[in-house]
């Protein structure tokens, strides 16, 4: 079966550890996701996934240099395509604010 590399490796840093890459930046968009009072069963889904995607990058990004958290809005999930330009924003200006250590992490 051939599924998205986000369901079994969402932040593939072991893969370029074994490479031989010693700088490694991570962005991660796990995020906070908090169930709703009155969740359906696409609310449930929602959050299950946000949650499983969270639990994976703690475990794949061991070993990396710097990781960029941007505060993504409470009410953004991993089903929130239609928010996307949102988000990319928001992660630019985290990133954007993170330059000076980034240069000092990666070197």
């Amino acid at each position: 079966m051939l599924v998205d590399g986000g369901v079994t490796d969402v932040v593939p840093v072991e893969l370029l550890l074994a490479a031989g890459e010693e700088k490694i930046l991570s962005v991660d968009l796990s995020g906070n996701y908090p169930l709703k009072p009155k969740a359906n069963i696409i609310d449930i889904t929602d959050s299950s996934i946000s949650l499983m995607l969270s639990t994976l990058t703690e475990y794949m990004t061991v070993g990396e240099k710097f990781r960029i958290t941007p505060a993504l809005p409470e009410t953004v999930g991993a089903l929130s395509f239609d928010r996307m330009a949102e988000c990319m924003e928001i992660g630019y200006e985290a990133a954007v604010r993170c330059l000076p250590a980034i240069r000092s992490a990666l070197g």
